[in-house]
């Protein structure tokens, strides 16, 4: 979450916190990601197959051997290694990795016209088939050797009968029983007695055998081996063929992902924006050309028209409100005003001015009244009637604000011209209750204390 308000950031922060911005970002990660999964997938895939095929094709190189090859000799020739490799003592054993070591001369009583016979045809089988090496061997799963019987290499890299190399346990398991791989399954392949192996020795090759016989413990093999090599460097130009590939394609996925979101999303949402922030800075105001919402056209048939249309409405009901409130924020005024005069109007009724009669020393008098609303019921009056008699009037009307002013107004006026007329106190308010219950449908009331003073005699 940024620290700053979106309004307090700069540009540059504005566009990296953006939705577009943000949009921007999920869309390259998730196709980066996508691409990678599949460059990943693909290229094991790739690889898996490959590999197969060479398990297999060295497989059926070795099956094939299996058939021509004159069993009964290799059997002979596995039998004698077994025999002379037994007799000898574990040290002599090691000695024979050595495939210049003396003692491999014991085995030569293996070597016949028979055995020569077996190395040409695997020799001729290994050039026709494209293989780098064909030999029978014996696998021991005891010590994970495979010692040589027949090699048909006639070179440097001749391994002789008795001669041994020692492998890892699982390119031996492999080999014996054929290692079952996740894809092979998938497609409905079965396990192959093949296992990709790198020695330092030979190399990076494709190992696959046939076994022949099982000899005292001991698995009778004719193996095939094959260069992955070729296939290690192919696999890598492939890859790196495909990852171009893919990243075009990610980069063309992404601009065109971009695109669609910024026409159908991003543009929308900121015209949204661009609207709301033109109504908060006029305030809300509706000029003359019509609303900020209202003037939008956003036809995305999804939440964002919604959006719109619900800010449409509500901007309406917004301005309808804003003008009613108005209207009566006015009239409100009219009618402050309108009270205002008429508390002025009311108190300008009242005796105000002190001292009430200054030309007069015998008797000194003040009055006050103050309403609780603007204008009120209650009101009190004194004045002269002749030279000697001085009335004075204390009423309350029943109750409040404009309608008990105006009972009240209607009220003093009967009192005062009824006392001018020179009549006793009992006479002025029988003859003010009659004139007001004459027309007084509201049913109002004033109660009301009125006293005339004989200033002569006090």
């Amino acid at each position: 979450m940024p620290k700053k308000s979106v309004l307090d950031m700069s540009r540059f922060e504005r566009l990296h916190h953006s939705l577009g911005g943000k949009t921007f970002r999920a869309i390259v990660l998730f196709c980066l990601l996508l691409s990678l999964t599949a460059a990943g997938f693909g290229f094991t895939l790739y690889v898996s197959s490959v590999r197969r095929d060479y398990r297999v094709r060295t497989w059926q190189m070795s099956k094939t051997a299996s058939a021509l090859l004159d069993q009964d000799e290799v059997r002979r020739e596995a039998e004698e290694v077994i025999r002379i490799y037994e007799s000898m003592t574990e040290e002599e054993q090691a000695q024979l990795q050595d495939k210049h070591s003396p003692l491999l001369s014991r085995f030569d009583t293996v070597r016949g016209e028979g055995y020569e016979q077996c190395r040409s045809l695997l020799r001729l089988l290994q050039e026709n088939n494209g293989a780098i090496a064909a030999y029978t061997a014996l696998m021991d799963p005891r010590t994970n050797r495979q010692i040589f019987v027949a090699d048909s290499d006639p070179k440097d890299s001749f391994c002789p009968p008795g001669s041994w190399d020692e492998l890892e346990a699982s390119w031996v398991s492999n080999v014996m029983d054929g290692k079952h791989y996740l894809l092979d399954d998938l497609y409905g392949f079965g396990a192959v007695p093949a296992a990709i192996i790198n020695m330092e020795a030979y190399g990076y090759r494709c190992m696959a055998g046939t076994r022949i016989a099982d000899i005292d413990g001991y698995a009778l093999f004719v193996f095939f081996d094959t260069d992955m090599n070729q296939v290690s460097r192919a696999s890598s130009i492939y890859f790196w063929q495909y990852v171009t590939v893919l990243l075009v394609l990610t980069l063309i996925l992404v601009i065109f992902a971009i695109r669609h979101i910024k026409r159908t999303t991003i543009q929308p949402i900121d015209r949204l924006s661009d609207a709301a922030m033109s109504y908060v800075e006029n305030r809300g105001g509706v000029k003359e050309r019509g609303g900020v919402f209202s003037a939008l056209d956003i036809r995305t048939g999804d939440e964002i028209e919604k959006l719109s249309e619900v800010l449409k409405t509500m901007e309406e009901d917004l301005g309808a409100y804003l003008r009613d409130l108005t209207a009566v924020t006015a009239e409100k005024e009219r009618i402050s005003t309108e009270l205002n005069l008429a508390t002025r109007i009311q108190a300008d009724m009242l005796p105000n001015i002190y001292p009430a009669f200054p030309d007069r020393a015998e008797f000194d008098i003040y009055g006050v009244m103050d309403p609780a609303r603007e204008v009120g019921g209650d009101f009190y009056d004194f004045f002269l009637i002749d030279e000697d008699h001085l009335c004075m009037i204390m009423a309350d009307v029943s109750g409040k604000g404009v309608p008990a002013a105006l009972f009240m107004m209607a009220s003093k006026i009967i009192l005062d011209n009824n006392a001018l007329m020179g009549k006793s106190p009992a006479q002025i308010l029988t003859d003010t209750n009659t004139a007001i219950c004459s027309a007084n449908r509201e049913e109002m009331f004033v109660t009301v204390w009125l006293g005339i003073l004989e200033i002569s005699t006090g």
